[in-house]
């Protein structure tokens, strides 16, 4: 029965909502304005940041269940990273994407004009830099890893214009 109402809630609420984020976020990123790239940012940010977390979770379901693969459904998985890699790709060659995060001086009023932020989100922008440069080469070196459960591993490839577009596979390594 819980397979039932899992299947029942995937395809009458889960599938619907999907159709429809994607829809928002196609129109949110095509064309990119400056003033969207906030919102396109942090939109990228919680999608990718799910997919480490599926990862994780398929990762504790195949070690809970003494599954001989490391994830628990590899195939589904390379479905996941193809759309981690779409969502990748489209924020940093339409939106340019990195480039506010590391490289924009959220201090000058014109940068901040331009991106259309408030003050929270200008001081968001500011700690989210710090963070970024502190961490720079851990984020790098982390996809490099393959331990795609991992914090930061989709999600901080937004802060490095040197993103994975090697093709999908799903590399299993302890």
């Amino acid at each position: 029965m819980d397979t039932q109402l899992d299947q029942i809630v995937i395809q009458k609420f889960l599938y619907p909502l999907r159709e429809q984020l994607i829809k928002q976020f196609e129109k949110l990123i095509s064309p990119p304005y400056p003033q969207h790239w906030f919102d396109i940012y942090l939109s990228s940010f919680v999608l990718l940041n799910h997919i480490e977390h599926l990862a994780k979770h398929s990762a504790f379901f195949a070690k809970l269940n003494a599954m001989d693969s490391k994830y628990s459904n590899t195939e589904f998985l390379e479905g996941v990273f193809h759309t981690a890699k779409s969502i990748l790709a489209r924020f940093h060659f339409v939106c340019k994407g990195w480039i506010p995060l590391r490289e924009l001086d959220w201090n000058s009023e014109k940068v901040v004009a331009m991106a259309d932020l408030d003050e929270d989100q200008v001081k968001f922008m500011k700690k989210t830099q710090q963070v970024v440069k502190a961490r720079h080469d851990e984020i790098r070196q982390l996809r490099h890893t393959y331990k795609y459960e991992q914090p930061l591993y989709w999600s901080g490839q937004l802060y490095t214009e040197d993103f994975d577009k090697s093709p999908v596979r799903v590399v299993e390594v302890e």
